[in-house]
């Protein structure tokens, strides 16, 4: 039994990925308001899984899925930290994200 809860925790624990961004997601640019002189791609919504409760530090899977779409401009409209779930000494934190990606000739303006 104890072996199986042990078991159960680590496959638990795996499932809170740890997002990498990848080199074109680190120069996605951050933008508060729809940029002048890009195309729109579209809205995205991610959710990531983390094990930090910090906001900033859930934003690489939207970056990277930013990047997915042919994007390298991102505006978040919204991020809401869902809760978090506990186990053991490990913690793990919910975000949703709903973004819209953009392609902009030089990484768009404000």
């Amino acid at each position: 039994m104890k072996k199986t809860a042990v078991l159960l925790a680590v496959v638990m624990l795996s499932a809170c990925a740890i997002y990498k961004p990848t080199a074109a997601g680190r120069a996605v640019r951050i933008v508060e308001n729809k940029p002048a002189g890009c195309k729109e791609l579209g809205k995205i919504e991610v959710k990531s899984v983390i094990r930090s409760d910090k906001e900033e530090d859930g934003r690489d899977k939207l970056l990277n899925t930013v990047v997915k779409k042919g994007g390298n401009t991102v505006r978040i409209a919204e991020c809401k930290r869902a809760g978090y779930s506990t186990f053991g000494l490990n913690t793990a934190y919910e975000f949703y994200y709903t973004a819209y990606a953009y392609n902009c000739p030089y990484g768009g303006t404000n």
